[in-house]
């Protein structure tokens, strides 16, 4: 049986960072937690939790002057983290 598991991303809290580079950033985002849905254990573990309001992942830390690219890809991580445990 194939599992759907649909992520919807209401809000985004981002500080210090540039206006302009959130669109590389939220594209990074997608592309990384959609890689990480590719992943069998990752959706394994999101269809146990059935349907959840919220996912808290607390402070994401980057180095300062990150790519856009490479923080969309931290904050990915850290959601697919907080989900797997």
């Amino acid at each position: 049986m194939t599992k759907r598991v649909i992520v919807h991303i209401d809000r985004l809290v981002l500080r210090g960072d540039h206006p302009h580079d959130r669109i590389a950033l939220a594209e990074s985002l997608r592309c990384e937690i959609e890689s990480s849905l590719a992943r069998r254990t990752t959706v394994d573990a999101l269809a146990s939790l059935g349907d959840r309001p919220r996912i808290e992942t607390g402070a994401v830390r980057v180095v300062a002057g990150a790519k856009p690219r490479r923080v969309g890809a931290a904050i990915a991580r850290a959601v697919v983290r907080s989900v797997a445990r």
